[in-house]
């Protein structure tokens, strides 16, 4: 990749990228990689999720 590539590209997509590419070279085909690397996603996603709570609380209901 290009120095000018990697500067517009966001460090999510560079990350992904870069795991996709390590995932290949151990022999991981494109579709378990692709499994593999939402499952990390989704787990990162149910994470944040519960810092939040952590951090604020649950979420509450506003009444009308």
């Amino acid at each position: 990749m290009h120095a000018a590539d990697a500067r517009q590209r966001p460090k999510g997509a560079e990350a992904r990228s870069d795991l996709f590419q390590a995932l290949a070279a151990v022999g991981v085909s494109p579709e378990q990689a692709d499994e593999i690397v939402s499952e990390l996603e989704a787990g990162a996603v149910a994470g944040a999720h519960t810092d939040l709570e952590f951090a604020w609380g649950p979420p509450t209901r506003l009444s009308r």
